[in-house]
């Protein structure tokens, strides 16, 4: 059996287009499914989103909650399964926790907790879960990545209890192999400036 293929702005754009011929709505993630593109769904939402391909293609686009009568709907292993299959197309490694919320798969990740665990579920599709903690996972560019994101929210390089508040101390650890004023420099991020000691009452200056 040869590799998916690979999805691409041009590809998206015909499949969408051919599907979306006669409609004048977005069509709901059930409706993909149901015509056997589930896949082609989950590709528009990486790829730009599907509120930008709906707004491309010239069809109206309102967000669904993913809910029946008020009630989440039930996480069996075959939805489980289904859902996993649909968003690993076209993938050679597991997606990080991350990446499952930014495809709007953050419920489909906390099931698979529930129903035998992520690394089972990686080991059914042939994958192995990454783990923050694992040496590939923090690797110079991802440490890069995430530091950037953080640290624009402070002026300075926090201290380690900030990185803890935030549930950031695995990266905090992976930044300290090179070194956290290493990477504060190459951030363009100011150090701390170490708190000068008060001499005492009567103490010369």
């Amino acid at each position: 059996m040869g590799r998916p293929r690979r999805w691409t702005n041009e590809r998206i754009r015909s499949e969408l287009a051919e599907f979306l011929a006669g409609r004048d709505t977005w069509p709901t993630a059930h409706e993909f499914r149901g015509a056997g593109l589930g896949a082609l769904e989950q590709a528009a939402r990486r790829y730009g989103g599907c509120k930008r391909w709906a707004r491309t293609l010239g069809v109206k686009y309102q967000a669904r909650e993913r809910r029946t009568m008020g009630r989440p709907s039930p996480w069996t292993p075959e939805r489980i399964h289904a859902e996993l299959a649909e968003l690993l197309v076209g993938r050679d490694v597991w997606p990080t926790v991350r990446e499952f919320r930014r495809a709007g798969r953050g419920s489909l990740y906390a099931a698979m907790h529930g129903h035998g665990g992520v690394d089972a579920w990686a080991r059914e599709f042939g994958m192995r879960a990454r783990r923050r903690g694992d040496a590939r996972y923090w690797t110079e560019e991802r440490i890069r990545s995430e530091l950037s994101e953080f640290l624009a929210e402070h002026r300075r390089l926090p201290p380690h209890s900030a990185f803890q508040a935030a549930g950031r101390d695995r990266l905090y650890h992976a930044a300290r192999k090179r070194g956290l004023n290493w990477w504060a420099k190459e951030l363009g991020t100011p150090r701390r400036m170490r708190k000068a000691h008060r001499p005492k009452d009567g103490a010369p200056a």
